[in-house]
């Protein structure tokens, strides 16, 4: 379950430990700042509807049918 992907250094994560740890933690803030205001239940009620879209039959568009 993905929300953001996070950078890493061009040679690797690894490779620049400190830079790795700031885009990490920039991200877990941005994702905090959406979350924190959301009241726990309403948080556990969206959680649960998006997991249960995970490996669900999508509908078919227009588009799809014509592959």
């Amino acid at each position: 379950m993905i929300d953001e992907i996070v950078p890493e250094p061009a040679e690797g994560a690894h490779t620049d430990l400190d830079a790795t740890t700031r885009a990490v933690g920039a991200a877990l803030i941005r994702q905090l700042k959406e979350l924190l205001p959301v009241e726990s239940q309403s948080l556990l009620e969206q959680r649960y509807a998006r997991y249960r879209k995970f490996g669900a039959p999508q509908e078919q568009t227009r588009g799809s049918q014509e592959r």
